[in-house]
């Protein structure tokens, strides 16, 4: 799911924290379907980068998602903070970036069943 990027070393925690953030995210959008209703989406980080300069703490991280009909998005954030929380900041940007592609994701999925509808 996650691609190691220069900076940072994939570890199975981050993904995890990562899968967990997206099963939170994708429970609370609104996808326009019933409660019972399987959606399929595909996420990918591709980029997440740690960089640290003068005990301040840079974090990049650009996901893109994917709907079986083709329909995309993709979510980038750049966030800052104190050397001493770096798990805690990296942490928090993956929940940022898991919510806003899920987001989108979601608000393309309620369009397509809309115009669906529709005829």
């Amino acid at each position: 799911m996650m691609r190691p990027s220069a900076a940072v070393a994939v570890t199975s925690g981050l993904e995890r924290h990562f899968r967990f953030a997206l099963k939170q995210a994708a429970r609370k959008a609104d996808w326009g379907a019933g409660r019972r209703a399987k959606i399929e989406f595909r996420v990918t980080v591709e980029e997440l980068t740690v960089t640290e300069a003068d005990g301040v703490i840079n974090v990049r991280c650009t996901a893109f998602g994917r709907l079986p009909k083709g329909k995309s998005a993709r979510s980038r954030i750049a966030f800052s903070g104190s050397v001493s929380q770096r798990s805690k900041i990296v942490s928090h940007v993956l929940e940022i970036v898991a919510r806003g592609v899920v987001t989108r994701l979601a608000a393309l999925e309620r369009e397509r069943r809309v115009a669906a509808q529709r005829g």
